[in-house]
């Protein structure tokens, strides 16, 4: 099919999404209404080395768009006020879809004319680099839509990961475990680089507090906090994050977050709420930190399996290896019914 595709929003994630379809030389409309939003558009796109996007504040501009992907804010307020309008604007036969990490498609697509044609596309962070993107089937999203969104997703290369709806769906269940659990270990004392370190040894691609800061604060808050919603007995609620958040500490893209990015030294804001310091003398094992971090990553995709958001524990596999760049010589932990790391 021939695409001109539509991006809500312009900010880093908008922006891998627009570039993963230019190249691949489909036209693009990306619309923003943020102060400076054409200068923050251009400079995200000349990061991802690619040009040719159009940019407009107007919804109008997208009238003749036959897809659209929306990629704003967290907030299922923000996002619902908008598809409901972009609704207003594309035709009966667009293929709109939404990029949100955390927040069920049927809760956002209650205030739509056209359910039918309203699905999840969550592409993940760095879009360039992950090319695996879950398509979530809200309760009224025809079985066409879905079909429309995965030919869609490969014609851009990308790989389809078909997933039931639910707070989070399988990729963000997986993560924020890790990210969780990362926080818990802040707060004990365990020194951010050595928490990092252990990840990213044992063969992630980033350590969790890293990837809090590169995907941002506010992101993390806001899908943090859907989750919790939905698994409050499961999600510490860390006033590091909380702190960081309030501060406008939002990771990369502001400066600063858990670090100071103009020399990656941690930020003495994230340090204030360590309950202790760890000790030189007696540090947290490598090996324990890792299990710590992983462990709630394997509970949690036991958790995905029974409650049959996909088919098969190897779809969790496939989610974790080639969505959070987990890494594929351990991907058979995901595969067994009990935790056992060789």
């Amino acid at each position: 099919m021939d695409i001109k595709l539509g991006v809500l929003g312009g900010g880093i994630m908008g922006a891998g999404i627009a570039a993963a379809f230019r190249r691949k030389d489909v036209p693009v409309v990306v619309y923003d209404i943020a102060p400076g939003g054409r200068e923050m558009v251009e400079r995200n796109l000349l990061r991802e080395e690619v040009s040719g996007a159009e940019f407009t504040d107007q919804l109008s501009d997208l009238s003749e768009c036959n897809v659209v992907i929306e990629s704003v804010v967290e907030k299922i307020d923000v996002k619902q006020e908008l598809l409901k309008a972009v609704e207003d604007v594309v035709s009966p036969t667009c293929l709109i879809g939404s990029n949100t990490s955390t927040i069920p498609i049927s809760r956002l697509a209650s205030v739509l004319q056209r359910p039918n044609r309203f699905c999840g596309i969550h592409f993940l962070h760095p879009v360039r680099n992950r090319k695996l993107t879950e398509i979530v089937c809200g309760e009224q999203t025809a079985p066409a839509t879905l079909d429309q969104a995965d030919t869609v997703l490969k014609s851009v290369d990308q790989t389809p990961l078909w997933v039931k709806d639910c707070p989070g769906f399988v990729v963000n269940r997986l993560l924020q475990p890790y990210l969780n659990e990362a926080l818990i270990l802040l707060q004990e004392g365990v020194d951010m680089d050595r928490i990092d370190n252990a990840a990213v040894n044992f063969g992630m691609a980033w350590g969790p507090v890293k990837t809090m800061d590169e995907i941002g604060i506010d992101t993390t808050f806001n899908a943090g906090r859907v989750l919790y919603e939905a698994f409050p007995d499961r999600i510490n609620v860390s006033p590091i994050l909380v702190s960081l958040y309030k501060s406008k500490c939002l990771g990369v893209k502001s400066g600063q977050g858990f670090r100071i990015w103009d020399d990656s030294e941690p930020n003495p804001k994230a340090q204030k709420w360590k309950m202790w310091v760890e000790q030189d003398n007696n540090p947290m094992p490598e090996q324990e930190i890792v299990e710590r971090l992983i462990r709630p990553m394997w509970e949690e995709g036991r958790r995905i399996l029974a409650d049959g958001i996909v088919e098969s524990a190897e779809k969790i596999r496939i989610a974790a290896c080639d969505g959070l760049a987990f890494p594929a010589r351990f991907g058979y932990l995901f595969e067994q019914p009990d935790f056992q790391l060789n």
